[in-house]
């Protein structure tokens, strides 16, 4: 009687023990579908999702399209650029680093009088016109807000800019032309981008005001600067 006691009691416990060991399994799959948002009517294979509560990096990519307003006194222009970069899993998909390669061509006209004794042109006065070619390589560090709103995203950078630049002036002083001379160079310099992404299909739709500046010394151009405020729009991908 006492042996088919104690055996019974035996069974009583290794089955409460199979039940404690089931519901600890299905408590499991049900915190990783709900860190994953995957749906718990399905059921969850934990082999298929064994980080699926783990923040993963990602591939960017991006093109942006937009005006600048330089400082140094050409004309406001049109630019576009695209980017190639990765956010990294920390802080929330935070942190980001990418390579932005932009063109643009700003110019600007004008005329000049002079007042020298001996006219050195015909006339004393001549027009003139300048376009600088910019291709700019930017790399840019990227810090986005991400734990404010799923919807929309504040972001800012910084980073260096690499203008290799083409000046050519072209000009007439009464009627004669005078030759087309070019300057070639390359510089440096430094960009600071603010911005915000707003979810949009499968990407973000981007808004962005960039500041810029950097040293530029031309025989043309004279002593003078790269310094300019851009106001561009884009699409991003996270892959």
């Amino acid at each position: 009687m006492t042996e088919k006691l104690g055996l019974r009691f035996v069974q009583s416990i290794a089955s409460c023990a199979v039940l404690s060991l089931g519901g600890a399994h299905a408590l499991a799959q049900d915190a990783v579908a709900q860190s994953a948002n995957i749906d718990t009517t399905e059921p969850i294979d934990l082999d298929r999702h064994p980080t699926a509560s783990a923040e993963t990096g990602s591939v960017l990519l991006g093109a942006k399209v937009g005006g600048l307003a330089s400082f140094n006194g050409l004309d406001p222009f049109v630019h576009g650029a695209i980017e190639a970069g990765y956010v990294f899993p920390a802080l929330n998909r935070g942190l980001g680093a990418y390579l932005q390669v932009e063109y643009s061509a700003p110019s600007s006209s004008g005329k000049v009088n002079e007042s020298f004794d001996r006219d050195r042109i015909p006339g004393g006065a001549y027009n003139w016109h300048i376009r600088q070619q910019e291709l700019v390589f930017a790399p840019t560090f990227l810090y986005r807000l991400t734990l404010l709103s799923e919807t929309v995203t504040p972001y800012v950078g910084v980073g260096p800019r690499i203008y290799l630049l083409k000046d050519t002036t072209r000009g007439d002083a009464n009627g004669v032309t005078i030759d087309e001379t070019t300057e070639r160079s390359t510089k440096w310099g430094l960009g600071l981008p603010l911005g915000a992404e707003i979810a949009l299909g499968p990407g973000k739709l981007i808004g962005e005001l960039m500041f810029q500046w950097g040293p530029l010394k031309h025989t043309l151009t004279g002593d003078t600067h790269l310094g300019g405020a851009s106001l561009a729009v884009g699409y991003r991908m996270l892959l």
